[in-house]
């Protein structure tokens, strides 16, 4: 099973990102299945469902020991001003997959943001 942190800005999005992100589990981190609080390093916010983690913004260090608890990959939903460090290039060197998919709210959800 392979583990995806994703930092959504608001929960309503859990079912659709659940149903997206669902063959994406790891062996050693939980899977449950309802949204519980879980803590790895100093990652806020972090809980976890059915294998998928959501958290908040996580420092480079505690992305480095989330890829160390078996971390398959990132969905960042924040915007480019948003980022004050290269999440991109350190989760590219820890062997994870980083996908950016800038989204505030449905208005911004559109086709090109997925293009």
């Amino acid at each position: 099973m392979r583990l995806t942190l994703v930092r959504p800005p608001a929960l309503a999005l859990l079912p659709a990102l659940l149903g997206a992100l669902a063959a994406c589990s790891s062996p050693g981190l939980p899977v449950t299945t309802g949204l519980q609080p879980h803590v790895l390093s100093d990652i806020p916010n972090l809980h976890t469902q059915g294998g998928v983690f959501f958290a908040g913004q996580p420092s480079p260090e505690a992305l480095e020991a989330a890829a160390r608890a078996g971390l398959a990959g990132v969905l960042d939903l924040r915007h480019g001003a948003e980022r004050d460090w290269d999440e991109a290039a350190l989760a590219a060197s820890l062997g994870l997959s980083y996908h950016a998919v800038p989204w505030n709210g449905p208005d911004q959800l559109t086709d090109e943001v997925f293009a």
